[in-house]
């Protein structure tokens, strides 16, 4: 009996590409990545508030630190740039999902972080 792998939820799979979007993190990345800034004290919000450690368009504005996570980083320009296009990658990528709410709830996701 062949077992596929488990499934990964609407919300998870929106955290997964919002994260690559971005290059941020809501839990402390190891080993450390010097391109992904980790988001402690946003993290510490949704946990205060009983959330899951998910980057959703809902918690996008949960913190100003989510706006420009810069420490030595490009200009905002540059960053938003970069983030534009990887989020016109991600948007190629989901082209092929088979689930259309999901897929549609996503592409929503995807465009909402294209205008930030």
């Amino acid at each position: 009996m062949a077992t596929g792998k488990p499934q990964r939820s609407p919300a998870e799979i929106e955290d997964i590409i919002l994260r690559k979007i971005f290059l941020i993190s809501l839990a402390d990345p190891s080993p450390a990545d010097p391109a992904v800034v980790y988001l402690e004290q946003t993290a510490a919000e949704l946990l205060s508030e009983d959330r899951p450690l998910h980057l959703l368009r809902d918690s996008m504005g949960a913190s100003s630190s989510i706006a420009f996570p810069f420490r030595s980083r490009p200009s905002p320009f540059t960053y938003l740039v970069a983030s534009f296009r990887r989020a016109t990658d991600e948007s190629r990528k989901i082209s092929s999902m088979k689930d259309a709410s999901v897929k549609s709830q996503i592409d929503a996701a995807i465009k909402d972080a294209k205008s930030c």
